[in-house]
């Protein structure tokens, strides 16, 4: 895996364990939607979502944005929009327990991302972080 991917899985690790110990940190503020912090069930898969704003980092590194925002974490099920540079692909967020890493979190995602033979589903987990 190398040097690099060693350094992205301990990250991943380290931030999954500080979630999970401390999932709710400080109560967020009246609108504060926070961020939603997620990590695939395969590799390469590392996700944040803050409002309208995504990094995803699926074999590299990006920024987008979502369509329509994060608005509130009150839902079950909601659909949105990664939206980059030339096309936008569907993200299904979920409140349902999801596991990935040995770690049980609260959020499940499934976003199809585009390959030359159709839509891939790429499927992760999540955690909220209220903002810091």
């Amino acid at each position: 895996m190398g040097i690099i991917g060693d350094l992205r899985t301990l990250g991943v690790c380290l931030g999954l364990g500080l979630a999970v110990l401390f999932p709710f940190g400080t109560a967020a503020q009246v609108g504060d939607v926070g961020r939603l912090f997620c990590v695939g069930t395969g590799p390469g898969f590392l996700m944040t979502i803050e409002e309208d704003a995504v990094a995803f980092d699926y074999l590299g590194d990006g920024s987008y944005g979502l369509d329509p925002p994060l608005s509130s974490r009150d839902f079950n099920f909601a659909r949105h929009n990664l939206v980059t540079a030339q096309e936008t692909w569907p993200v299904f967020i979920e409140h349902r327990q999801c596991t990935a890493l040995d770690a049980t979190l609260p959020v499940s995602i499934e976003i199809a991302v585009p390959t030359s033979a159709g839509d891939a589903p790429l499927q992760g987990c999540c955690v909220w972080n209220p903002k810091e």
